[in-house]
Protein backbone atom coordinates (compact mmCIF):
# COMPACT_ATOMS: atom_id res chain seq x y z
CA UNK A 1 0.00 0.00 0.00
CA UNK A 2 1.25 3.51 -0.80
CA UNK A 3 2.02 5.53 2.31
CA UNK A 4 0.72 9.05 2.49
CA UNK A 5 1.30 12.17 4.46
CA UNK A 6 -1.24 13.70 6.78
CA UNK A 7 -2.73 15.74 3.94
CA UNK A 8 -3.33 12.57 1.94
CA UNK A 9 -0.72 13.39 -0.71
CA UNK A 10 2.21 11.17 -1.61
CA UNK A 11 5.58 12.39 -0.35
CA UNK A 12 8.58 12.90 -2.62
CA UNK A 13 10.38 9.91 -1.09
CA UNK A 14 7.45 7.58 -1.66
CA UNK A 15 6.97 8.88 -5.21
CA UNK A 16 10.63 8.12 -5.94
CA UNK A 17 10.16 4.59 -4.57
CA UNK A 18 7.08 4.10 -6.75
CA UNK A 19 9.03 5.30 -9.81
CA UNK A 20 11.85 2.82 -9.14
CA UNK A 21 9.38 -0.06 -8.65
CA UNK A 22 7.58 0.88 -11.88
CA UNK A 23 10.83 0.92 -13.87
CA UNK A 24 11.92 -2.43 -12.43
CA UNK A 25 8.49 -3.94 -13.21
CA UNK A 26 8.74 -2.62 -16.77
CA UNK A 27 12.19 -4.16 -17.23
CA UNK A 28 11.01 -7.52 -15.88
CA UNK A 29 7.97 -7.48 -18.15
CA UNK A 30 10.10 -6.54 -21.15
CA UNK A 31 12.49 -9.41 -20.46
CA UNK A 32 9.65 -11.97 -20.57
CA UNK A 33 7.27 -10.54 -23.16
CA UNK A 34 9.09 -8.14 -25.49
CA UNK A 35 10.46 -10.95 -27.77
CA UNK A 36 6.95 -12.43 -28.15
CA UNK A 37 5.47 -8.99 -28.89
CA UNK A 38 8.04 -8.20 -31.57
CA UNK A 39 7.85 -11.64 -33.17
CA UNK A 40 4.06 -11.66 -33.55
CA UNK A 41 3.21 -8.06 -34.41
CA UNK A 42 5.98 -7.12 -36.85
CA UNK A 43 4.10 -8.63 -39.81
CA UNK A 44 1.25 -6.12 -39.28
CA UNK A 45 3.24 -3.44 -37.50
CA UNK A 46 1.13 -0.49 -38.68
CA UNK A 47 -2.14 -2.13 -37.61
CA UNK A 48 -0.77 -3.04 -34.18
CA UNK A 49 0.70 0.44 -33.75
CA UNK A 50 -2.74 1.91 -34.49
CA UNK A 51 -4.35 -0.48 -32.00
CA UNK A 52 -1.79 0.47 -29.33
CA UNK A 53 -2.41 4.17 -30.02
CA UNK A 54 -6.18 3.70 -29.66
CA UNK A 55 -5.76 1.76 -26.44
CA UNK A 56 -3.35 4.35 -25.04
CA UNK A 57 -5.71 7.18 -26.00
CA UNK A 58 -8.51 5.46 -24.04
CA UNK A 59 -6.32 5.51 -20.91
CA UNK A 60 -5.26 9.12 -21.49
CA UNK A 61 -8.92 10.09 -21.85
CA UNK A 62 -9.67 8.32 -18.56
CA UNK A 63 -6.95 10.38 -16.92
CA UNK A 64 -8.46 13.52 -18.45
CA UNK A 65 -11.87 12.51 -17.09
CA UNK A 66 -10.39 12.18 -13.61
CA UNK A 67 -8.85 15.63 -13.95
CA UNK A 68 -12.21 17.10 -14.99
CA UNK A 69 -13.97 15.51 -12.01
CA UNK A 70 -11.39 16.92 -9.57
CA UNK A 71 -11.19 20.46 -10.95
CA UNK A 72 -12.73 21.96 -7.80
CA UNK A 73 -9.57 20.93 -5.90
CA UNK A 74 -6.74 21.95 -8.24
CA UNK A 75 -3.93 20.46 -6.17
CA UNK A 76 -5.50 17.00 -6.56
CA UNK A 77 -5.76 17.02 -10.35
CA UNK A 78 -2.30 15.74 -11.31
CA UNK A 79 -1.81 13.07 -8.59
CA UNK A 80 -5.33 11.70 -9.05
CA UNK A 81 -4.98 11.40 -12.82
CA UNK A 82 -1.51 9.85 -12.46
CA UNK A 83 -2.90 7.21 -10.09
CA UNK A 84 -4.84 5.78 -13.02
CA UNK A 85 -1.66 5.47 -15.05
CA UNK A 86 0.12 3.79 -12.14
CA UNK A 87 -2.58 1.16 -11.55
CA UNK A 88 -3.67 0.48 -15.15
CA UNK A 89 -1.11 -2.31 -15.66
CA UNK A 90 -1.95 -4.17 -12.44
CA UNK A 91 -5.65 -3.65 -13.12
CA UNK A 92 -5.18 -5.34 -16.48
CA UNK A 93 -3.56 -8.38 -14.87
CA UNK A 94 -6.35 -8.82 -12.30
CA UNK A 95 -9.35 -10.57 -13.95
CA UNK A 96 -13.04 -9.61 -13.83
CA UNK A 97 -12.25 -5.89 -13.37
CA UNK A 98 -11.34 -6.48 -9.71
CA UNK A 99 -8.41 -4.16 -10.32
CA UNK A 100 -10.92 -1.35 -9.78
CA UNK A 101 -10.52 -1.96 -6.04
CA UNK A 102 -6.79 -1.22 -6.36
CA UNK A 103 -7.61 1.85 -8.40
CA UNK A 104 -10.04 3.10 -5.76
CA UNK A 105 -7.46 2.53 -3.02
CA UNK A 106 -4.92 4.56 -5.00
CA UNK A 107 -7.42 7.44 -5.29
CA UNK A 108 -7.85 7.38 -1.52
CA UNK A 109 -4.07 7.75 -1.21
CA UNK A 110 -4.06 11.20 -2.83
CA UNK A 111 -7.46 12.74 -2.01
CA UNK A 112 -9.99 12.61 0.78
CA UNK A 113 -11.49 9.11 0.96
CA UNK A 114 -15.07 10.34 0.64
CA UNK A 115 -14.24 12.42 -2.44
CA UNK A 116 -12.30 9.48 -3.90
CA UNK A 117 -15.42 7.32 -3.56
CA UNK A 118 -17.59 10.00 -5.23
CA UNK A 119 -15.22 10.45 -8.19
CA UNK A 120 -14.89 6.69 -8.62
CA UNK A 121 -18.68 6.23 -8.51
CA UNK A 122 -19.19 8.99 -11.08
CA UNK A 123 -16.74 7.25 -13.41
CA UNK A 124 -18.27 3.83 -12.96
CA UNK A 125 -21.84 5.15 -13.28
CA UNK A 126 -20.98 6.88 -16.56
CA UNK A 127 -19.37 3.69 -17.91
CA UNK A 128 -22.28 1.49 -16.80
CA UNK A 129 -24.89 3.76 -18.38
CA UNK A 130 -23.03 3.91 -21.69
CA UNK A 131 -22.46 0.13 -21.79
CA UNK A 132 -26.14 -0.39 -20.96
CA UNK A 133 -27.18 1.90 -23.81
CA UNK A 134 -24.88 0.03 -26.21
CA UNK A 135 -26.26 -3.38 -25.19
CA UNK A 136 -29.87 -2.20 -25.35
CA UNK A 137 -29.16 -0.71 -28.78
CA UNK A 138 -27.70 -4.00 -30.01
CA UNK A 139 -30.72 -5.91 -28.68
CA UNK A 140 -33.22 -3.54 -30.29
CA UNK A 141 -31.36 -3.66 -33.61
CA UNK A 142 -31.98 -7.42 -33.81
CA UNK A 143 -28.48 -8.59 -32.89
CA UNK A 144 -28.43 -12.00 -31.24
CA UNK A 145 -26.42 -11.29 -28.11
CA UNK A 146 -24.33 -14.21 -26.79
CA UNK A 147 -25.29 -15.56 -23.33
CA UNK A 148 -22.41 -13.69 -21.67
CA UNK A 149 -23.63 -10.30 -22.94
CA UNK A 150 -27.25 -11.19 -22.17
CA UNK A 151 -26.31 -11.86 -18.53
CA UNK A 152 -24.31 -8.64 -18.45
CA UNK A 153 -27.31 -6.71 -19.79
CA UNK A 154 -29.58 -8.17 -17.11
CA UNK A 155 -27.05 -7.43 -14.34
CA UNK A 156 -26.54 -3.83 -15.46
CA UNK A 157 -30.30 -3.25 -15.76
CA UNK A 158 -30.78 -4.60 -12.24
CA UNK A 159 -27.96 -2.45 -10.85
CA UNK A 160 -29.27 0.73 -12.46
CA UNK A 161 -32.88 0.15 -11.38
CA UNK A 162 -31.80 -0.84 -7.87
CA UNK A 163 -29.47 2.15 -7.47
CA UNK A 164 -32.01 4.70 -8.74
CA UNK A 165 -34.92 3.30 -6.71
CA UNK A 166 -32.80 3.03 -3.55
CA UNK A 167 -31.56 6.62 -3.94
CA UNK A 168 -35.11 7.94 -4.41
CA UNK A 169 -36.41 5.96 -1.43
CA UNK A 170 -33.55 7.00 0.86
CA UNK A 171 -33.83 10.63 -0.17
CA UNK A 172 -37.53 10.78 0.74
CA UNK A 173 -37.32 8.61 3.86
CA UNK A 174 -34.26 10.25 5.40
CA UNK A 175 -35.59 13.77 4.89
CA UNK A 176 -38.70 12.83 6.87
CA UNK A 177 -36.72 10.96 9.53
CA UNK A 178 -34.22 13.79 9.90
CA UNK A 179 -36.90 16.33 10.76
CA UNK A 180 -38.49 13.92 13.22
CA UNK A 181 -35.23 12.75 14.84
CA UNK A 182 -33.93 16.28 15.43
CA UNK A 183 -36.89 16.81 17.75
CA UNK A 184 -37.32 13.30 19.18
CA UNK A 185 -33.82 11.71 19.09
CA UNK A 186 -33.68 10.28 22.60
CA UNK A 187 -32.17 6.82 22.05
CA UNK A 188 -28.79 5.69 20.79
CA UNK A 189 -30.29 4.07 17.70
CA UNK A 190 -32.13 7.25 16.73
CA UNK A 191 -28.93 9.27 17.11
CA UNK A 192 -27.12 6.79 14.87
CA UNK A 193 -29.89 7.08 12.30
CA UNK A 194 -29.60 10.86 12.47
CA UNK A 195 -25.83 10.63 11.96
CA UNK A 196 -26.31 8.28 8.99
CA UNK A 197 -28.82 10.67 7.38
CA UNK A 198 -26.41 13.57 7.87
CA UNK A 199 -23.55 11.65 6.24
CA UNK A 200 -25.84 10.61 3.39
CA UNK A 201 -26.83 14.20 2.60
CA UNK A 202 -23.19 15.32 2.85
CA UNK A 203 -22.28 12.61 0.35
CA UNK A 204 -25.12 13.76 -1.90
CA UNK A 205 -23.92 17.37 -1.70
CA UNK A 206 -20.37 16.29 -2.55
CA UNK A 207 -21.70 14.32 -5.54
CA UNK A 208 -23.53 17.40 -6.81
CA UNK A 209 -20.41 19.55 -6.38
CA UNK A 210 -18.29 17.08 -8.37
CA UNK A 211 -20.82 16.94 -11.24
CA UNK A 212 -21.79 20.62 -11.21
CA UNK A 213 -21.04 22.11 -14.61
CA UNK A 214 -19.19 18.96 -15.68
CA UNK A 215 -21.94 16.50 -16.59
CA UNK A 216 -21.62 17.05 -20.33
CA UNK A 217 -17.83 16.84 -20.16
CA UNK A 218 -18.16 13.56 -18.26
CA UNK A 219 -20.61 12.20 -20.85
CA UNK A 220 -18.50 13.26 -23.86
CA UNK A 221 -15.27 11.90 -22.40
CA UNK A 222 -16.98 8.60 -21.56
CA UNK A 223 -18.21 8.26 -25.15
CA UNK A 224 -14.71 9.05 -26.45
CA UNK A 225 -13.12 6.49 -24.07
CA UNK A 226 -15.36 3.66 -25.18
CA UNK A 227 -15.12 4.67 -28.83
CA UNK A 228 -11.33 4.27 -28.59
CA UNK A 229 -11.54 0.96 -26.71
CA UNK A 230 -14.17 -0.44 -29.07
CA UNK A 231 -12.15 0.56 -32.12
CA UNK A 232 -9.04 -1.11 -30.69
CA UNK A 233 -10.92 -4.34 -29.89
CA UNK A 234 -12.80 -4.36 -33.21
CA UNK A 235 -9.53 -3.86 -35.11
CA UNK A 236 -8.09 -6.99 -33.49
CA UNK A 237 -11.19 -9.13 -33.77
CA UNK A 238 -11.69 -8.03 -37.37
CA UNK A 239 -8.52 -9.94 -38.25
CA UNK A 240 -9.95 -13.17 -36.82
CA UNK A 241 -13.20 -13.49 -38.82
CA UNK A 242 -14.68 -15.62 -36.05
CA UNK A 243 -18.29 -16.60 -35.50
CA UNK A 244 -18.13 -15.68 -31.81
CA UNK A 245 -17.32 -12.07 -32.66
CA UNK A 246 -19.60 -10.40 -30.09
CA UNK A 247 -18.62 -12.85 -27.35
CA UNK A 248 -14.91 -12.16 -27.84
CA UNK A 249 -15.58 -8.43 -28.08
CA UNK A 250 -17.51 -8.42 -24.81
CA UNK A 251 -14.91 -10.56 -23.08
CA UNK A 252 -12.06 -8.32 -24.21
CA UNK A 253 -13.81 -5.18 -22.95
CA UNK A 254 -15.53 -6.28 -19.75
CA UNK A 255 -13.60 -9.31 -18.44
CA UNK A 256 -10.20 -9.31 -20.10
CA UNK A 257 -8.51 -11.78 -22.40
CA UNK A 258 -6.19 -13.35 -19.85
CA UNK A 259 -5.44 -16.42 -21.97
CA UNK A 260 -6.33 -17.50 -25.48
CA UNK A 261 -5.33 -20.08 -28.06
CA UNK A 262 -5.60 -17.49 -30.82
CA UNK A 263 -2.32 -15.80 -31.70
CA UNK A 264 -3.95 -12.46 -32.52
CA UNK A 265 -5.76 -12.36 -29.17
CA UNK A 266 -2.54 -13.27 -27.36
CA UNK A 267 -0.81 -10.46 -29.22
CA UNK A 268 -3.61 -8.06 -28.23
CA UNK A 269 -3.12 -8.97 -24.56
CA UNK A 270 0.61 -8.28 -24.92
CA UNK A 271 -0.06 -4.94 -26.68
CA UNK A 272 -2.42 -3.94 -23.84
CA UNK A 273 0.22 -4.85 -21.27
CA UNK A 274 2.97 -3.04 -23.18
CA UNK A 275 0.85 0.11 -23.41
CA UNK A 276 -0.03 0.10 -19.72
CA UNK A 277 3.58 -0.67 -18.71
CA UNK A 278 4.78 2.41 -20.61
CA UNK A 279 1.94 4.44 -19.10
CA UNK A 280 2.87 3.20 -15.62
CA UNK A 281 6.51 4.26 -15.99
CA UNK A 282 5.57 7.66 -17.44
CA UNK A 283 3.02 8.25 -14.65
CA UNK A 284 5.51 7.24 -11.95
CA UNK A 285 8.15 9.61 -13.29
CA UNK A 286 5.57 12.40 -13.63
CA UNK A 287 4.38 11.82 -10.05
CA UNK A 288 7.99 11.97 -8.87
CA UNK A 289 8.45 15.29 -10.63
CA UNK A 290 5.18 16.71 -9.28
CA UNK A 291 6.07 15.83 -5.70
CA UNK A 292 9.60 17.19 -6.14
CA UNK A 293 8.17 20.49 -7.44
CA UNK A 294 5.84 20.72 -4.43
CA UNK A 295 8.75 19.93 -2.13
CA UNK A 296 10.83 22.77 -3.61
CA UNK A 297 8.00 25.29 -3.21
CA UNK A 298 8.36 27.61 -0.20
Amino acid sequence: MISTTRAGSISHTHARTVAVIAIVAALVWSFWHAPFAWQNVQSHALIWLTIAALYLSAHLLRMMRLAVLSLDAQLDVAPLALMHGLTAFLGLLIPFKLGELLRLASFCAVVNARKAWVIWLCERAADVLLILLLLVGLSLSGQNLPPFLQRLLMILLFLVVFAVSTAIALNSLLRYWKRDLIVNSLSTSSLRTLEFSQRYFEFQALLRSVLEGRSWSLACLTVAIWAAELNAAVSVLGMLNQQDYLRNLGQSLFVGLQASDTLQLQSYVVIQQLTTVLLMVASALALWRVTRTKKDLP
